[in-house]
């Protein structure tokens, strides 16, 4: 496939698009942008409905940013897509990143801020000042271990105490072990 560059003003937002991203995810990947440069093409398909025009199946922030920044070109690849296959790309794209396993993302972190600052990498990455010290964990530990660990888990951050006990009861009738945690 070839990258192209269009125009900013011909790529238009899929209004299907069901990925969403907070404003604090959409300042990290402005800073990014800013910092690095465009260094991930769009996936467009010629628009179903607006002739000359593209819709933007992966990259819909970007774009926005983009625009934001005065840019008026955009790299993009092109696909000849169907509705439903459009759709299901997106998806691909948007859900098919992979998960970073904890010992590696540990040790990249590690080496990372042997060069750069927290506030530098806290700049990028999704993390909090709290999550990247319990990824690091204190000065000098060793390295976690793997097959030490016999409980996995995952937070799931909820509105409210009704919420809560809601989630609890469901993930216990579909047989997890569980806790209630509060911060």
């Amino acid at each position: 496939m070839d990258v192209v560059q269009l125009p900013i003003a011909k790529l238009h937002r899929a209004e299907w698009n069901a990925n969403r991203v907070d404003d604090e995810t959409m300042g990290k990947i402005r800073h990014s942008i800013e910092q690095f440069g465009v260094v991930e093409n769009l996936v467009v398909r010629p628009h179903p409905s607006k002739r000359g025009a593209f819709e933007v199946l992966s990259g819909n922030h970007r774009r926005d940013l983009y625009a934001e920044a005065g840019m008026t070109d955009a790299p993009c690849v092109i696909v000849k897509v169907d509705d439903a296959h459009a759709r299901l790309l997106a998806q691909t794209l948007n859900r098919t990143r992979g998960v970073d396993d904890p010992l590696a993302y540990r040790e990249l972190l590690e080496q990372v801020v042997q060069d750069l600052s927290i506030d530098a990498v806290l700049d990028f990455l999704p993390e909090t000042s709290t999550s990247l010290d319990r990824i690091l964990g204190p000065p000098g530990d060793a390295p976690l271990n793997i097959d030490d660990f016999h409980v996995w888990g995952v937070i799931v951050e909820l509105a409210g105490e009704a919420e809560q006990i809601e989630m609890l009861e469901r993930m216990e009738r579909e047989g997890h072990k569980c806790r209630a945690l509060m911060s």
